[in-house]
């Protein structure tokens, strides 16, 4: 893999040290790792050890770091990089945006408590955020609205050889000297280290202290204010102020670490660096610091604020030698276990795998029923293609089951139907936004589709080229002399992607208690050994061309009964309830049973799965019953049945050949002669249906 490290700068910090040993593990490893930083000591370390480095100031708090998103995008192209890691927040905004429309995928490492506003809310972006303790993750998932399956929890590795380990009978003296080694800030607590070695010197007026690290350029008065401090206790014998060190050189000649920070931390790199070096650990209990110390096996915790805690702690340790060197054993075997760079790099590596591997595809198909059906192939395409694949579908509330039911959708999000759509637009797009998305499939393909696909904020966008599809990055050209029929423009599309269509009728599920209930209800009706054949009598409210006149439908369910003696169930909307009063007249109704808006989607479907036969018009009941492998005879007039039907031997279609109008798509017409069928030639289709036995 071609690896992209990210980070404000390449001093002597603890993150810092971290990617750098990260580096040389991955490049060791036959990796090829980048480092973008501002600079620092350990970036000419970097270059010297073979590894390139751009120097970007990435880290710099300024609208007009976003510029750097362009050079990053081009060193990402350049260097063919597969994984882009940001190590800070900046870097994170810069590395987000720069990732967009490359095949990289972007990761986050939340290094520290980060403020809950928006600014923050980019560490949460990163297909997989890592967390360096629970703590941490527990943080992020709780403030900053983490989604907890994109959070891997995995503890920061230190590299074990750059640290000497002095064993503890080496270091037995009746005057430990003790260290604090950090920022020089506020929230670590040094005027409590301070404090302490005051209360101590009463008893040990020889203890020795240094404290190690350097102030920022924000906290030069609370470094003057601790020297002040120290002055003014009269410790100047005993407190050493050493600036910036190497940890093991200042581990070398140290006994006890304090670390008496006073908001939580996010790790405590320190600890497990004290603790390879031999040095016993005394830390307050905010943070990581409690999961890396066993309270009295790995060393000692105390509350934040207690002077009078750290001093008893120090005291302890001087006056029981033997706790003291047990402890050190303990620890450093617990620090080479659970906090080996091997182990971090090897679930870092776990980290960038999964995210190549196991892609996020979104795929929008919002209707109407009868498209949603036919979306079930090309979406069980992509499931076929990409198995380890999560597929997230985006649809309208009302048909969230027939996703559901399927085995290939991992997770259905709905479009609220009593809800304007445009008014659900931007929380959509932010929902899908946090599950970090690779790949955006808009079968749907209008404006509102356009925009969430956009909003989205997929990697890779594709669709049609109509509408608002610029706004997607791979397209095809729309044309609207094209004749494919539904499957074949999935096809189409998905063929940018590589993914070929091997099923190509829908596989619709059916719930098989329902349909036991249906043939029950069934059997009751007219006895086990009659047929059923199900008859949808209208299309839709909008589409009158569709249906066929009353005196038509009546002719075709008296032939259904007189001449086939089979049952007959009515199906359609409620606004049909009046058209299978009119068309029962006259027949004998025994054999009828009018279930016009009286089922649910869930009981259709069960319903047409008792059928042998369908008889419908172009309408979501035909691609149901086509989905079931069911013997359909579907009517066709205003719309072009090469745009609408699919091949399928159970399908038998019936069309007029005598008009020059047909296809021409209008939902209102004086005439209405397409679907002006005879009985004779309605009578032989559902001979044909009802003699071949239906696929299986």
């Amino acid at each position: 893999m071609n690896i992209l490290q990210v980070l404000p700068g390449l001093d002597l910090g603890g993150v810092e040290t971290g990617v750098f040993d990260f580096c040389l593990f991955l490049k060791e490893r036959g990796h090829k790792p980048v480092v973008v930083s501002g600079g620092g000591r350990l970036a000419e370390k970097l270059v010297e050890k073979g590894i390139k480095h751009y120097q970007l100031d990435v880290g710099r708090k300024s609208l007009f770091s976003l510029l750097f998103i362009f050079r990053l995008r081009q060193i990402i192209l350049e260097e063919k990089i597969d994984i882009v890691h940001a190590r800070s927040r900046v870097p994170a905004w810069i590395c987000y945006f720069a990732c967009r429309n490359t095949p990289a995928k972007f990761i986050a490492t939340a290094h520290g408590y980060y403020s809950p506003h928006f600014f923050s809310r980019i560490m949460s972006y990163g297909k997989y955020v890592i967390c360096p303790s629970k703590i941490i993750a527990f943080h992020m998932e709780k403030d900053l609205h983490t989604p907890r399956h994109k959070i891997r929890i995995i503890p920061r590795g230190i590299d074990n050889r750059r640290f000497n380990f002095v064993p503890p009978e080496e270091k037995l003296r009746d005057f430990p000297r003790l260290v604090f080694l950090g920022r020089i800030s506020p929230v670590k607590g040094v005027e409590y280290f301070v404090e302490a070695v005051k209360i101590l010197t009463a008893d040990y007026p020889s203890l020795k202290a240094e404290i190690v690290g350097e102030p920022g350029r924000r906290h030069q008065n609370y470094y003057n204010f601790l020297k002040k401090l120290v002055s003014k206790y009269g410790l100047d014998r005993n407190i050493n102020f050493s600036g910036r060190k190497e940890a093991n050189e200042a581990f070398s000649q140290a006994d006890i670490l304090i670390l008496p920070s006073v908001v939580p931390e996010a790790f405590g790199r320190v600890i497990v660096e004290a603790q390879l070096a031999g040095v016993f650990v005394i830390a307050t209990s905010l943070g990581a610091p409690a999961e890396i110390i066993e309270e009295g096996k790995t060393g000692l915790l105390v509350k934040a604020f207690d002077v009078d805690g750290i001093s008893a702690a120090v005291a302890r340790v001087i006056k029981d030698k033997e706790f003291y060197r047990r402890v050190v054993y303990q620890a450093r075997e617990r620090a080479l276990t659970k906090y080996n760079l091997s182990l971090m790099a090897e679930e870092t590596l776990k980290v960038y795998r999964e995210a190549l591997d196991k892609l996020n595809i979104l795929v929008i198909k919002l209707s109407a029923l009868g498209d949603v059906i036919l979306g079930l192939v090309g979406i069980k395409a992509l499931r076929q293609y990409f198995p380890h694949a999560r597929l997230i579908v985006v649809t309208t509330s009302q048909f969230r089951g027939i996703f559901e039911n399927t085995h290939f959708v991992d997770k259905v999000i709905c479009v609220k139907k009593e809800r304007s759509r445009w008014r659900q637009l931007w929380s959509l797009g932010k929902m899908l936004r946090s599950f970090s998305l690779d790949i955006n499939v808009d079968f749907q393909n209008n404006t509102f589709s356009h925009l969430l696909s956009f909003l989205s904020f997929a990697s890779q966008r594709y669709g049609w080229r109509r509408k608002c599809g610029f706004l997607l990055n791979h397209t095809l050209n729309y044309n609207k002399q094209m004749v494919l029929d539904p499957v074949e423009s999935q096809a189409q599309l998905l063929s940018l992607l590589g993914v070929p269509i091997k099923d190509t009728l829908p596989d619709l599920k059916v719930d098989k208690s329902v349909v036991s209930y249906w043939r029950q209800q069934l059997e009751t009706a007219w006895g086990r050994d009659i047929t059923s054949v199900a008859v949808n009598i209208g299309s839709s409210p909008d589409w009158q061309t569709k249906d066929l006149r009353v005196d038509t439908w009546r002719k075709v369910i008296d032939y259904l009964i007189r001449q086939q003696k089979v049952g007959v169930i009515m199906v359609g909307a409620d606004y049909l309830r009046k058209k299978a009063q009119a068309i029962k007249e006259g027949l004998e109704s025994r054999y009828i049973l009018n279930l016009c808006g009286r089922t649910s989607l869930v009981d259709l479907i069960a319903l047409i799965k008792c059928c042998q036969l369908v008889i419908t018009p172009d309408n979501a009941v035909f691609h149901i019953s086509v989905a079931l492998r069911k013997k359909t005879v579907v009517f066709f007039g205003p719309t072009d049945p090469r745009r609408h039907s699919l091949k399928s031997h159970n399908i038998i279609v019936l069309r007029r050949k005598d008009l020059g109008c047909l296809g021409c798509y209008r939902k209102r017409c004086r005439n209405w002669k397409c679907m002006d069928f005879g009985i004779d030639t309605i009578a032989s289709a559902i001979d044909k249906g009802l003699c071949e036995r239906e696929e299986q």
